[in-house]
């Protein structure tokens, strides 16, 4: 498979994590029912716990070098390869 895809896959799901942890503080600060604030705080923290082993992981380690060394990196903008190397 092709190594970027294989990062933006997995960088993709650590978006879609910090999205819904985004969503579930908003709801905390703003309309949470008292009865479901801990339910929610519990939630906030498994996924935040999850995010955090996703960008941890030496896995994503790997992609990331392997992207960096593969020949297609070479053919991304400047823009790209900085932020993938700054990753």
């Amino acid at each position: 498979m092709n190594k970027i895809k294989e990062l933006l896959d997995y960088q993709s799901e650590i978006s879609k994590l910090q999205y819904l942890i985004n969503i579930l503080n908003w709801e905390l600060r703003t309309n949470c029912p008292k009865d479901a604030t801990n339910y929610l705080i519990d939630t906030i923290t498994s996924l935040e716990v999850k995010k955090f082993k996703l960008e941890t992981n030496v896995t994503y380690k790997k992609l990331l070098l392997d992207c960096i060394n593969c020949e297609q990196f070479s053919n991304l903008k400047d823009e790209e390869q900085r932020y993938i190397k700054k990753l």
